[in-house]
């Protein structure tokens, strides 16, 4: 069991200045329990090494979690301006608290409870062989079948409105179940070649093969309790909608009026006001217990992602004790997992907006707010160079490695709990570019050196250039309810994902331990010092609000727009670090230790 509770009992504000109030996935307790059967059956027979083997696995995880419990305001624009004078308003001058169009409010009305299983099974088969005294050759061949949970589906309302429906996606929609991933075939080959009379002066390596990877339970926990009576963790969003209230007309008419509240003291409504303002903020007037609610289920197409993976490498002896090496790797993944929102109509492009973007209007399902639909759609490739050196003796150790490489994605969220990532649903090909991890260059370099006395020495380096990041508009211009539109660069054509760079890091860590010997029989003392960053050196990357790059191209002119002052903006004009828009590492710690092994 693990309970993590919450810091606070009110809602959460969050906006591009900070956040402040409960965090919205606490409080949350979770429990979980894994049974593994494992066993395997070598023989030999001359030149091959044949294993044969089974793995069972058998995970059941129960969990009370769910977003929002307390309620959660925020805003979908980046206008600091429009922010302070809607959340610091009290009626005077008839500007309201939170009355804008960008304020939104989000509260669950599950329970969060979540129980549920999944197993998986595999049987394998692979063949080591001798070939010659200079070849070996692997031969493998794997099965997995996964199991997924079953979907308690007792919600009729819901279940006769969203289950086997054609989305303007094209897909049609089964939230009554998920499907099993059973044809999981993985086929694998490895060799390894000593073209020299010494095997350790060159040896070749290569391999090929295909890798299905587990879908984490946390990706099935909403698609499981989302429709069923109670639901689980189901919130109701309203807010930044064309057509609906604004929060605060919402709220006035279910009887709470904002304007008098503290911003550090708002309300907790209760699940009945809730669903009230949720019903008026969508033109109801008869209260809908799922009013503007979010659900999520899984493709009825959803599969385990899948990886193609080939290597070639070569490693040499150049002196005793002293190898070099290099290698090549390449991996194409298909079947990644993507949030998507089905609950979008096919955007139009409005007449007015010069600069072409798409603008999605009345959703399909129009009494619910967001219908998430994890897909498995997604897809990346990553390729890079490696090469090393290594140094071993008796005093000395150490090693270095350099990796050039390229990883692309189209999306980067296969373990986030929700969420959308894309620009524009019906238009993914712009998502395809740099992956959130890409590192275009990376050093590592460690090693340990044995001094006299007993005293051992060690530390480990590392340098790597910037990471992608995104470049947002701040603020919802397409109007499918999601504060990440990108700017475009010319009429109806937007920013690649990720198209800019940030920063890059590097850092020294050393230790320093010595041993003392006691009198008692394998006894011993043994004290460390370890300095972590140890030129103390900031690691500045851009955050926060550095990212928001404006529209790009205005709709009223369609002639290109100014870049937001915040854009990559690291310092301000005095000097200072920008705080809203940098984050700096982690200082140099020094850490001490005394072990006693006995």
């Amino acid at each position: 069991m693990r309970p993590r509770l919450a810091n606070s009992s009110l809602p959460l504000v969050t906006n591009t200045i900070g956040n402040y109030g409960t965090r919205n996935f606490l409080p949350t307790t979770q429990s979980d329990k894994r049974w593994q059967i494992t066993d395997a059956l070598s023989l030999t027979r001359g030149r091959h090494t044949i294993k044969l083997g089974v793995d069972l696995n058998f995970l059941s995880a129960s969990q009370t979690f769910a977003f929002n419990q307390f309620g959660t305001f925020g805003f979908a624009t980046t206008d600091l301006n429009a922010i302070l004078r809607t959340m610091s308003a009290n009626g005077t001058g008839g500007v309201n608290r939170f009355d804008i169009p960008a304020a939104t409010y989000a509260r669950a009305i599950g329970n969060g409870a979540a129980s549920f299983d999944t197993k998986q099974i595999a049987f394998f088969a692979q063949d080591s062989w001798n070939v010659t005294r200079q070849l070996k050759i692997d031969l493998g061949l794997r099965w997995e079948g996964q199991y997924n949970p079953k979907v308690e589906a007792n919600n009729t309302q819901l279940i006769s409105l969203l289950n086997n429906v054609r989305a303007p996606l094209g897909s049609v929609t089964n939230v009554t179940s998920i499907p099993n991933s059973t044809a999981q075939v993985m086929p694998r080959f490895g060799f390894a070649y000593s073209p020299l009379s010494q095997p350790t002066k060159l040896v070749l390596r290569g391999f090929t093969c295909l890798f299905y990877g587990a879908t984490p339970m946390l990706s099935f926990a909403g698609a499981v309790n989302n429709f069923r009576i109670p639901p689980g963790d189901v919130s109701l969003q309203f807010g930044n909608l064309p057509g609906q209230l604004t929060i605060y007309q919402a709220f006035l008419r279910a009887g709470v009026d904002l304007n008098r509240t503290a911003v550090d003291a708002l309300p907790v409504l209760s699940i009945q006001q809730l669903q009230s303002a949720a019903t008026f903020a969508a033109g109801g007037t008869t209260r809908d217990p799922f009013a503007n609610a979010n659900v999520l289920a899984m493709g009825a197409d959803f599969k385990n992602p899948r990886a193609f993976q080939m290597g070639l490498g070569a490693e040499s002896e150049i002196m005793k004790g002293f190898t070099v090496g290099a290698q090549l790797h390449y991996v194409n993944t298909a079947n990644l997992l993507r949030n998507r929102n089905y609950n979008l109509p096919i955007p139009t492009l409005r007449p007015t907006d010069q600069s072409q973007r798409p603008f999605f209007g009345v959703r399909p399902f129009p009494t619910v707010n967001q219908f998430t639909v994890r897909e498995s759609s997604s897809r990346g490739m990553y390729r890079a160079a490696t090469i090393s050196a290594q140094y071993r003796n008796k005093r000395v150790q150490f090693q270095s490695f350099y990796t050039v490489s390229e990883n692309f994605s189209d999306d980067d969220n296969e373990r986030d709990a929700g969420g959308f990532v894309y620009e524009n649903s019906l238009n993914l090909k712009p998502e395809y570019n740099y992956a959130n991890m890409d590192t275009r260059h990376q050093f590592t370099s460690n090693g340990t050196y044995s001094l006299p006395l007993g005293i051992d020495i060690g530390g480990i380096f590392r340098v790597r250039s910037g990471l992608p990041f995104n470049a947002v508009a701040g603020s919802d211009l397409n109007g499918d309810g999601n504060n990440n539109d990108r700017p475009y660069l010319a009429a109806g054509r937007p920013l690649p994902r990720n198209n800019f760079r940030n920063r890059g890091t590097s850092t020294f860590d050393l230790r320093l331990m010595k041993t003392f010997k006691l009198m008692a029989e394998r006894a011993k003392l043994q004290f460390s010092v370890e300095f972590f960053n140890l030129f103390n050196v900031d690691n500045v990357v851009f955050s926060g609000g550095a990212n928001i790059y404006g529209a790009g191209i205005l709709a009223a002119t369609g002639q290109p727009a100014a870049i937001d002052a915040r854009f990559m903006r690291l310092r301000l004009a005095d000097g200072n670090y920008d705080r809203n828009n940098q984050q700096v590492g982690n200082p140099r710690q020094i850490q001490f230790a005394l072990r006693f092994f006995f």
